[in-house]
């Protein structure tokens, strides 16, 4: 589930990512296209204006050359007209540049809006990196910390088996100690009423009189030993039995550890 909430997030950052793009690629190409539009406006105007002042100066020096300087009688109203064109020739001028200056300063300004809005995406840009890349740090983080808790877990685990490992260890020793005590006291019973049963056969030999009475005891001691030897052989028997129940619990422990090493190597 977290895993498919970090990819939502992740195609959620890459679609604003690519809108953006977008549209800051499409801005442009409209800033660019306004600035060549301006650029042909300009060099039109211009072209317009230096036509106009031709067209003027062209009026002024056909005035003048049509007419002769001997045949002029009005050349006090010429002079007045050559007056007036010549201001208004400065005029048009004057007006031509200011309108140049105007379009200019107008393209001047357009050309810096167009680069203050460059810059306010490329930091729009910047703060939406920065953001992503302090949400993979955090994510970096919270994958180190799940994996730490993981590996304590599995460390916590393998401990837990090595201690129930030392502990069926130090009972199959135990039993082992007792089973081997069991032998020697049965060793050491059967060599002592063997030895019992041997003095007893001397003293019927030494003793005839007290035969009766020792062929009792005889009977009785030989009763004992052959319970002691059954209850020998059934301590044994149950003794065998729970060192192959131990063994049996044994090759399951070792069996559990290889899967929890196989485990911990996979991850």
């Amino acid at each position: 589930m977290e895993r498919n909430s970090n990819k939502i997030i992740v195609c959620l950052f890459c679609g604003v990512f690519v809108i953006t793009l977008i549209m800051l690629i499409g801005y442009l190409c409209y800033s660019s296209k306004t600035l060549k539009d301006s650029q042909v406006k300009i060099v039109n105007e211009h072209i317009k204006h230096i036509a106009k002042i031709d067209s003027i100066f062209y009026d002024m020096k056909t005035v003048v050359l049509s007419n002769d300087s001997g045949t002029i009688v009005n050349a006090p109203a010429l002079l007045s007209q050559l007056q007036n064109d010549s201001a208004l020739f400065r005029r048009e001028i004057s007006l031509s540049q200011e309108e140049v200056n105007n379009l200019v300063a107008l393209h001047i300004n357009k050309i810096d809006n167009d680069y203050s809005q460059i810059g306010i995406w490329g930091g729009l840009l910047s703060i939406i990196f920065l953001i992503f890349g302090f949400f993979a740090i955090f994510k970096i983080e919270e994958t180190k910390t799940e994996a730490r808790i993981v590996l304590e877990e599995v460390e916590e685990k393998g401990d837990a088996a090595t201690g129930e490992i030392n502990r069926l260890q130090s009972q199959a020793f135990e039993l082992n100690s007792s089973l081997t005590s069991i032998r020697q006291n049965g060793d050491t019973f059967i060599a002592n009423k063997t030895k019992e049963f041997k003095e007893i056969v001397k003293g019927i030999h030494s003793a005839q009189t007290q035969s009766n009475k020792n062929l009792e005891r005889i009977n009785k001691l030989l009763e004992d030993i052959e319970n002691k030897n059954k209850k020998y052989n059934w301590s044994i028997e149950t003794m065998e039995n729970q060192m192959k129940q131990l063994e049996v619990l044994t090759s399951m422990l070792k069996v559990i550890l290889e899967n929890n090493g196989k485990e911990e190597s996979h991850e």
